[in-house]
């Protein structure tokens, strides 16, 4: 969900032509998406290993998932941060 915000207030820099603001708003939103497949995947990964007997989850997985988690934090906060009204 926090993508649609990041994009949406990306989106609306491009409209009022804020270069420098567009600009680190358009890399937070790349930042989100990256961080949004990594959890994706991490969940696709961890669901397949739930249908055998059940395993702790690798700690690989878990660092990738909480790395993922405050990429997309920090995505989040830089956006509102950037997105405020000059």
């Amino acid at each position: 969900m926090a993508d649609i915000f990041i994009f949406r207030s990306w989106i609306l820099s491009l409209s009022q032509a804020r270069e420098s603001t567009s600009t680190a708003l358009g890399l937070t939103v790349a930042a989100a998406a990256l961080a949004s497949l990594v959890l994706g995947a991490c969940f696709l990964l961890r669901s397949r290993t739930l249908h055998h007997p059940p395993t702790a989850p690798t700690a690989f997985l878990m660092r990738m998932a909480a790395g993922a988690v405050i990429v997309l934090a920090a995505a989040t906060a830089a956006s509102v941060f950037l997105g405020a009204p000059p």
